[in-house]
This record gives structure tokens, C-alpha cells and sequence, in this order.
């Protein structure tokens, strides 16, 4: 056995790399990311560029002789705390890990002390993954002061492959080929500090929802419950549709990406898939092209169980814009109301395409009007659908009906003449009374 005072000499590899990282980061002066958020304060890039990704790269010093480990497998049982850009926080612990990155609940130690997550991306430069990661970060900071969007607090980048050079290899990045011969020299991370929305997500809303609708005797009262979660959802896709000069498709719209926030307000997030680019099938020529890119994009950025028809079938010659969204949409509602998707994992397209629609046979009686609004979102015809602003009218109508509000509007009326506050008149429901019941998760 080897000695373990001649093993705590040699120099810590952590601390070898970090000095290696920054003399490679003094002449990256040509690297000046115009997206990074909050920007810097000089308006040229080029000027700024270093002393930008410094910051970024010295306030995780803390990683320590932790720096290759880190890299490889995550930031888990850190406790030191650290800045990043101006904002001081401490790991707790992992939340969730995927094929290119992780996401860590962190503490903010000085001013507001805040919950917050960290978001970590690993991407290689020129690859779809680090396009997803900027296209996310560049979507965030466009809704920042959305209150259904998740809001981006700090991002940045630092260049992973500079830490060690066991970090250039990294297992699956591109899905086929293993550690031992994939390898990254342009490896970089891209970190989002983002608000804290641990209380759950739309579809947990889904499966616990679902189990109170059968207990809830009032089919009103289920009806509002979807239907306000439903809305926060429809709004904040109705921003992106909303966009100028063109509409932002979401490409993965799904419940999952919908989380509850402490406010209890339902919020967007996973923006890596958006994109304002539509796919028009060729006038005349030839029709391949067209369809291996439906057929990339679509395996790429939308998952199945979420593809609207003319994502699954691209013989159909539709043109791909944010209507996909509007079909996504349609499952969402569908998977509230009977608590799984429509279409099952979307493994067997022809179910998709064939629009085979079953209700469950123990479902809850639902209102005529909010059946006929899931029948709309999921028409096979991408223009039969309708626009996000005709669905956020007839979400508020169907909310309002739910909730009996038509009979409150005398009593308020009323007693706003009498200068009194607002008053919620005996047997009736405000649209968000409900909210906090269908939403009541356990807390991270």
C-alpha cells in the first residue's frame, strides 16, 4: 500500500488545472458571447470578453481540487459558497441529471437569500447541444419579466475542456460512441441561475389532480381546477406565439416543462428546442430534403408523445411552424382531464395520425365547451387549429363559467359603488381559489 503522506504531497490536480484554465483564457480574447446575461456594462464585446469569462471562471474557484471530478460528475455535496455574476450562492444538492447537464438547488447566502437553481449544460462547440444551450439562454432573457416564464436570473459560460484533459472525453455526448475515443477540445458549460420552482410540475398536476377529481363530488369544481392550471400554461405560451417579427414555436411543449413556482403561478421553462424557423414543403423540385428535415428536427427537438401529426408524417407536405405547438397543447389539456397523454409515449405514430381519441371509461363528466376545446387543439389540420389568443379567450370563458362568476358581477358591481374592496359573493369561485388545492405538492 502506498504511502498516504507521499500521496498528500503531490500537487492537487483541482488547483493545477484552474491555474492551466486561466493562462488558456488570457488568450481567448477573440470569444465575447453578445448573449451573456446580465450583459457587460461597455458595449463592445470584443474589449470585454475576457474579463467577462475571468469572472465567470474564477467565481467557481471554489471547485478546488474537486475541479476534474466536477467537470466530469457534477457539483453534488459542495457546501462552500460561491459568486456567480454578483450573485453569491450555496449548493445544497442535485435535482435533476440528463445526457448534457444538471440542475442544482442553490441557496442565495447575502441579500434577498433567494431559492434559486443552477442549470449546467455541457455542449461542444458547433454541436446541436451547445445551439439548444444558447438558443435556452437567449429565450429567457427575452421573457425575463414574464410571469409565466421561468425568470433567468444569471448565465454565463466557462470553457470545461480547460480543467483537465481527462475532461475532453466525455461518455455519450453524441449517442454512439464511448469514453475512450470521443474527443472534446471545444468542451464548454454554460450555466443559468434561474428562480426556484420546486413545488412541482404540470404533469405531477396531472396524476395527483386526477386522483382528487374522483373523490371531488363537484364536476364544477374539477373543471376549474384543470382549467386555472391550464390557462397559466396557455399564457405563457401565448407570449412566445405573440412574438415579433415572427412566432417563437416551442418544439417541446409538453407538462413536464411547466413548473409550479412559490407563487403559485405556472411557468414555462426548457426553451433549448425554440425556434422562429418554419419548415415550408417545396413548391415544386425535389421533396427529400423537406422530409429529412421534419423528420431530423422532429426526433431532435420534439418529444413523441407530443408530435403533431405533420412532424410524424411528413409525406403529409404541411408546413412546420409554431401550430405544432397548439396540437402539444391539446395533449397537455387531455392529459389534466384524464390524467394520461392521449396518445400514450407517441411510440406508435399511427395513433397520432389515426387522432385515436378514447376517453377512459371511469372519466369525470366535463363541460361540452372544455371537450370541445381539446377537440379543436388536437385537429389533424394544422389550420383547423386555433390561435393562442382565440384559446386564451375561450380558457377565461370556460374558467368564468365554471366558476359561476356571472352571478358575482351584481354583488361586486355594488359594492364597488360603496368604494369596498373585493368581495367573492357566497357560492361562487374566483378563477384562482382553486389553484392552490389542485397545486398543493410537496415541497424540494
Amino acid at each position: 500500500m502506498a504511502d498516504s503522506s507521499a500521496e498528500s504531497a503531490e500537487p492537487p490536480l483541482g488547483l493545477s488545472a484552474l491555474k492551466l484554465a486561466l493562462a488558456l483564457l488570457d488568450q481567448a480574447s477573440t470569444y465575447a458571447p453578445s448573449w451573456a446575461y446580465p450583459p457587460p456594462p461597455s458595449s463592445s464585446n470584443q474589449v470585454d470578453a475576457v474579463p467577462a469569462l475571468k469572472s465567470v471562471w474564477s467565481s467557481l474557484k471554489w471547485l478546488g481540487q474537486e475541479a476534474t471530478q466536477a467537470a466530469l460528475g457534477g457539483l453534488e455535496g459542495t457546501t462552500a459558497a460561491f459568486e456567480f455574476q454578483n450573485v453569491r450562492v450555496r449548493i445544497r444538492k442535485k435535482v435533476a441529471e440528463g445526457g448534457y447537464g444538471e440542475v442544482y438547488k442553490v441557496a442565495e447566502v447575502e441579500g434577498r437569500r433567494r431559492k434559486l437553481a443552477l442549470k449546467l449544460c455541457r455542449a461542444v462547440k458547433g454541436q446541436h447541444n451547445e445551439e439548444s444551450a444558447i438558443t435556452e439562454m437567449k429565450m429567457l432573457q427575452r421573457f425575463v419579466h414574464a410571469s409565466n416564464v421561468v425568470t433567468l436570473v444569471a448565465a454565463g459560460v466557462r470553457p470545461a475542456d480547460a480543467t483537465d484533459a481527462v475532461a475532453n472525453t466525455v461518455s455519450g455526448l453524441d449517442g454512439e460512441h464511448g469514453a475512450d475515443d470521443v474527443k472534446l477540445p471545444n468542451r464548454r458549460e454554460y450555466l443559468m441561475l434561474l428562480e426556484w420552482c420546486g413545488r412541482g410540475t404540470l404533469a405531477d398536476a396531472a396524476v395527483r389532480g386526477w386522483e382528487k377529481r374522483h373523490a371531488d363530488p363537484t364536476p364544477k369544481h374539477r373543471e376549474l381546477l384543470i382549467l386555472t392550471c391550464f390557462g397559466g400554461l396557455c399564457q405563457g405560451l401565448a407570449l412566445l406565439h405573440a412574438w415579433k417579427p415572427a412566432p417563437i414555436a416551442h418544439r417541446d411543449l409538453k407538462n413536464e416543462n411547466v413548473l409550479l413556482g412559490n407563487e403559485n403561478v405556472w411557468k414555462l421553462c426548457d426553451f433549448g428546442s425554440a425556434s422562429t424557423e418554419v419548415i415550408k414543403p417545396p413548391a415544386e423540385g425535389p421533396l427529400a430534403p423537406y422530409i429529412a428535415r421534419v423528420e431530423e428536427e422532429a426526433q431532435r427537438y420534439t418529444s413523441a408523445a407530443v408530435r403533431a401529426p405533420e412532424q410524424c408524417d411528413a409525406y403529409r407536405r404541411e408546413v412546420i411552424d409554431e401550430r405544432v405547438d397548439i396540437w402539444a397543447l391539446g395533449v397537455c389539456l387531455w392529459e389534466l382531464m384524464y390524467g394520461a397523454k392521449p396518445f400514450g409515449d407517441g411510440s406508435n405514430p399511427l395513433a397520432i395520425l389515426n387522432r385515436s381519441l378514447k376517453e377512459p371509461a371511469d372519466s369525470p363528466k366535463y363541460s361540452d365547451g372544455i371537450k370541445a376545446l381539446v377537440s379543436d387543439l388536437l385537429s389533424d389540420k394544422p389550420e383547423d387549429r386555433p390561435k393562442m389568443d382565440t384559446v386564451c379567450t375561450r380558457v377565461e370563458k370556460l374558467v368564468r363559467k365554471a366558476g359561476d362568476l356571472e352571478c358575482c358581477d351584481d354583488v361586486v358591481e355594488e359594492e364597488e359603488k360603496e368604494g369596498g374592496g373585493d368581495v367573492v359573493a357566497a357560492g361562487c369561485v374566483t378563477p384562482g381559489s382553486g389553484f392552490a388545492d389542485f397545486a398543493n405538492f410537496d415541497g424540494m
